[in-house]
Formats: C-alpha cells, sequence, structure tokens
C-alpha cells in the first residue's frame, strides 16, 4: 500500500470568511501578504474575520484535539510606531471546543460579556465579523524560529465590543408588571396615611 504525500507550499490556511452582501460563509485562500505578527502587548481595535475548517493534532499533553485558526483583522492600534498593523490579519490557534476552560470558550464568552455555560449550545461562526478591544499576545516555538500572536480574550474591553448582526442571540422577554396588566397595578399593601 502506498500514501501519497504532497509539499506543504507554506500558504496561509483557507479561512472561511463572511460574504458581505450575502452573510454568507466563503472559503477563501488568503495571500501571506494579508499577514503581519503583532508585537507583544499590541492595544488596539480587532475584527474576528475568519475561522478555518478544523482539522486534527496530537499534543503530548492532551493527546489527539480538534482544532481550528480564528482569523483576526488589526483594524487601529493606539501605537503610532505599528500603525503599519493596520488592515493586516493574523491567527490564533484554538482547540474546537467551547467549554468554560477552553481557550475558545473563554474567547467568546468574553466577546458576549458572559462565559459560556455547560450544556449551551454556541455556533462560533456566528461571531465572524466581532469587533473588539483588547491586546495581543504572543508565543514562541520551542527552538524559537517562528512566532504566534493570538488576542487576549481576558484583556477584551466588553463595553466597547460591536457583536457580529449575524450573532442570533435569545431576544430577552418584554417586562410586564408582577401580578399582570395594568388592572392589577394597585398595591394590595398600600397604607392609608389619613389614619395616621
Amino acid at each position: 500500500m502506498s500514501r501519497m504525500l504532497t509539499a506543504k507550499d507554506n500558504q496561509p490556511t483557507a479561512m472561511n470568511r463572511r460574504d458581505p452582501q450575502t452573510g454568507g460563509l466563503v472559503q477563501v485562500m488568503p495571500g501571506r501578504d494579508e499577514y503581519a505578527v503583532p508585537p507583544q502587548g499590541t492595544y488596539g481595535r480587532f475584527k474576528l474575520t475568519g475561522i478555518s475548517d478544523t482539522f486534527e493534532m496530537v499534543s503530548p499533553k492532551y493527546g489527539l484535539q480538534t482544532k481550528a485558526r480564528l482569523e483576526f483583522q488589526i483594524l487601529k492600534v493606539q501605537d503610532t510606531e505599528s500603525k503599519y498593523l493596520e488592515g493586516r490579519r493574523f491567527t490564533g490557534l484554538y482547540t474546537w471546543t467551547v467549554g468554560q476552560k477552553s481557550n475558545l470558550g473563554a474567547l467568546l464568552g468574553a466577546l458576549r460579556g458572559q462565559p459560556i455555560q455547560p450544556g449551551e449550545n454556541v455556533n462560533p461562526d456566528d461571531f465572524i465579523d466581532t469587533e473588539f478591544v483588547t491586546t495581543t499576545t504572543l508565543a514562541h516555538s520551542a527552538d524559537g524560529s517562528k512566532s504566534y500572536a493570538d488576542v487576549s480574550a481576558g484583556s477584551i474591553a466588553t463595553n466597547k465590543t460591536v457583536l457580529s448582526k449575524w450573532l442570533t442571540t435569545p431576544k430577552q422577554p418584554e417586562l410586564a408588571p408582577a401580578g399582570g396588566g395594568e388592572e392589577e397595578l394597585d398595591d394590595p399593601f398600600a397604607v392609608d396615611d389619613s389614619d395616621l
């Protein structure tokens, strides 16, 4: 039995991005010139612009895991020396689970301003086009030859987050007076002050 392998061409991972007209997801093959690695601690406004298809990776600590790359665009940076990064993208590697302790669950929970709860169904694709303010992190390969940027979920400013219009969240029920309709608004425990 023979298994043929194709040499990797070092192209970026295909990304599922939103079509601005239809809102549907389309798979694109980004160019290398779209990407840059922001320095550790870069503070700015970012946008989740894409999510790769899932793939399997083996970790010495956790074994076989399903992973995905999330793509972020740098919309605006605070540091004038880093303005060259604006408009560029980078990707972070995420485990394809949304538990409270997973890096994907922490990110999505921080974006929406409340943690993911056990048993809750979450569609990460709905978060594509969400804009937020945070800082970047930077990890290095064991041999130091590669740098991997990501966003800091713990530093996301919830009050500056603009959720994707494609994110379908449960609607809040309309508030109703306790006890029912307006005809029942008389206070049964009212005190008549005229006798005091």
